[in-house]
């Protein structure tokens, strides 16, 4: 076997053409290994990459309890006025224990 070094920023000529692979960044191996272990580390950020665009752009379009959050302004105002609200009752129930809690023995 001849042994060369073959560079490209094409994955799919990477990894037709090699046995082993090196990703690079910046100037710096980032990555080294089986063609077919880095294949398979880079199928698997993409579609960790594609499913975190989708939850994100769902988000953006008001789908799901955290995107009514960033898009329903008054669904936030409501959501932060209870939470205020439950503030003030457990701290007035740390501060007067006595207005919330009674014990009677017969």
């Amino acid at each position: 076997g001849v042994t060369f070094i073959y560079i490209t920023h094409d994955q799919g000529e990477a990894l037709a053409m090699s046995d082993r692979v090196a990703v690079m960044s910046a100037g710096r191996m980032e990555q080294c290994g089986a063609s077919a272990d880095i294949y398979g580390t880079v199928s698997g950020l993409k579609a960790s990459l594609e499913q975190t665009a989708k939850m994100l752009g769902n988000m953006n379009n008001g789908k799901g309890s955290a995107g009514q959050l960033l898009t329903n302004d008054s669904l936030y105002t409501n959501l932060s006025n209870s939470l205020e609200s439950l503030n003030l009752l457990l701290q007035d129930m740390k501060e007067n224990p006595k207005k919330y809690v009674h014990f009677s023995l017969f």
